[in-house]
């Protein structure tokens, strides 16, 4: 299935970008393979935000359940991780891992990085149980 295999992509492409590979170019024969239905999904939205072709007020209005926000939340979070923002991506990551359900796929991921952003000092100062990103739901019905 197309949408499970963007999912897929998407962290295969923070892996790679984890060990300094560049998957700009796989993301993007992923994302456009998509039926145009799907282009309005979250995880599109989301590699578009990577590909630098959506902004965060884009994941902002892709997010519609607390579940969404988390997603953002994380995937925002991640690619501050990749771009060196430190101390952004821990103050996310612990929003994520503190107001977020444990029984979503990212939350392993999340707590991972956490622990390696503390072993490194970047979890200094950063408050318990708000998330960093503020994002409005959009009732959509």
């Amino acid at each position: 299935h197309r949408a499970a295999s963007l999912r897929a992509m998407l962290g295969r492409y923070l892996a790679l970008g984890r060990i300094g590979e560049n998957a700009d170019a796989e993301l993007k024969v992923v994302k456009a393979s998509l039926p145009f239905e799907q282009t309005t999904s979250l995880d599109y939205v989301v590699a578009g935000y990577y590909l630098g072709q959506r902004s965060l007020a884009d994941l902002s209005a892709a997010a519609r359940t607390i579940e969404d926000v988390c997603t953002v939340q994380f995937y925002k979070s991640e690619l501050d991780l990749m771009q060196n923002r430190f101390e952004i991506a821990a103050e996310g990551l612990k929003g994520f891992a503190d107001a977020c359900p444990k029984t979503m796929m990212e939350y392993p991921s999340a707590l991972a990085d956490l622990k390696r952003l503390e072993n490194d000092g970047y979890l200094r100062g950063v408050a318990a149980g708000k998330p960093s990103l503020t994002l409005k739901l959009v009732d959509r019905r």
